[in-house]
């Protein structure tokens, strides 16, 4: 029994996916988004932290918000230099982040991270890299990772 419809379809299938960024959930152990990040909002005296965590989950500070995250990145860099980075907001404190905005559960955002030297990366909006909102800056881990043992 010939099925064109189905091998068509299925052709489809993967000509689309081969179209579109692999993307990771979680990403792999040592992908260098990975961390906690200072996030230094262009123009502005916004400063947020954005711990990106291993599991594909972020926990995020801005003002008085706090939110939590789910995340998908591409494992490596496009064509363009960048990491696509693909954020869901999950859960939210519901109170006005630092540039006085209020992020909603739900609200999915794309953004693209090029790698600066420094272990940091340009946020841009667009694709095209023109529109660069901020810059993200590894945070400095804790002198005293576990407190108790800096007593």
């Amino acid at each position: 029994m010939d099925f064109p419809f189905f091998r068509c379809f299925l052709s489809l299938l993967i000509q689309l996916a081969s179209l579109t960024p692999a993307l990771a959930t979680p990403p792999p152990a040592k992908h260098p988004i990975v961390g906690t990040w200072d996030v230094y909002v262009t123009d502005t005296d916004c400063v947020e932290t954005w711990e990106i965590r291993a599991d594909g989950t972020t926990h995020n500070f801005s003002g008085a918000e706090e939110s939590f995250s789910e995340y998908q990145v591409s494992r490596s860099p496009n064509k363009q230099g960048s990491y696509i980075f693909l954020d869901t907001i999950t859960r939210t404190n519901g109170r006005p982040d630092c540039l006085g905005g209020r992020t909603p559960a739900g609200n999915q955002a794309t953004d693209y991270l090029v790698p600066l030297p420094g272990d940091r990366f340009k946020i841009c909006s667009d694709a095209a890299l023109a529109d660069c909102v901020g810059v993200l800056v590894r945070a400095s881990p804790p002198a005293c990772p576990h407190f108790r043992s800096c007593l």
